[in-house]
């Protein structure tokens, strides 16, 4: 009412189970309570209540919360909204209705991560175990040949890449004919931190299309990078380049199109 703020800290929790993301909870509402003086219970109560919705992953134990967060909301409804028993049934669905919002985009976060898994089987079926790899002590054992390349291209081509071996400012120079030629007002690659989706199947488009003129670039300059320019002579890691690229036209960027779109409001 005196539309004061108030900031509460995160809280440990004990598990990730449903139950223990619920009293976790329960404790940050006895916070609320606490913080504005009031009976203990009353406020933070008043706040869940007055929550109409949620949002989560789909997660099986965010499936659980939600469940019993609608009973343990449904035990107090009765204390907090005035003549709730009084109202018919229809009333309390109406009061007591808690709709779950699901995020779909952690399904193609699963979808990079499954990606990822089955370039590494496809290249290692490929090669009888064996990808190639100039530097041998680099190898890793869940990192595909195709993410590796993906991964130092962008260290070497992409904007804040990696400070040693990165050669953005000669290579955007070098470039620059064949970007305004094909109407590209800037260089479309992004640092790659992670194993965001939307950032894997981006840059592998990116560095498919762009991946002869790199090597040219490679060629004719006096820097060296020995692992990428080794890694382009792979048909098959190339191969895996376009298969992401495809994900990326087909799927993810058409995606975040969609949910970009101010015509939306709500994920859908």
């Amino acid at each position: 009412e005196e539309r004061a703020y108030f900031v509460l800290g995160l809280h440990e929790m004990a598990t990730k189970s449903a139950q223990s993301t619920l009293d976790t909870f329960k404790d940050i509402l006895d916070d609320i309570s606490f913080a504005n003086k009031e009976t203990l219970y009353i406020r933070g109560n008043q706040i869940l209540c007055n929550i109409q919705n949620t949002v989560s992953d789909r997660a099986a134990t965010e499936l659980k919360f939600n469940e019993i967060l609608q009973d343990y909301r449904m035990t107090l409804l009765p204390q907090i909204h005035e003549n709730f028993n009084n109202l018919d049934d229809v009333g309390k669905e109406a009061v007591s209705r808690l709709n779950n919002f699901f995020c779909g985009l952690h399904r193609l976060v699963h979808m990079a991560n499954t990606s990822q898994k089955g370039l590494c089987e496809a290249e290692r079926g490929n090669y009888d175990g064996f990808p190639p790899i100039l530097f041998g002590e680099f190898s890793k054992v869940d990192e595909s040949g195709c993410f590796r390349l993906i991964l130092n291209a962008c260290k070497a081509f992409a904007r804040r890449g990696d400070e040693k071996c990165g050669c953005y400012a000669s290579f955007r120079v070098y470039i620059q004919p064949f970007l305004t030629e094909n109407r590209l007002a800037s260089l479309p690659l992004q640092p790659f931190k992670g194993h965001r989706f939307n950032v894997l199947f981006q840059n592998a488009a990116c560095i498919y299309y762009l991946h002869p003129q790199m090597v040219e670039f490679l060629n004719k300059s006096d820097i060296e990078n020995k692992s990428v320019h080794a890694d382009f002579q792979v048909s098959f890691y190339v191969a895996g380049l376009k298969a992401l690229g495809l994900i990326s036209k087909m799927i993810t960027t058409p995606l975040w199109t969609l949910l970009e779109s101010k015509d939306l409001s709500l994920i859908h």
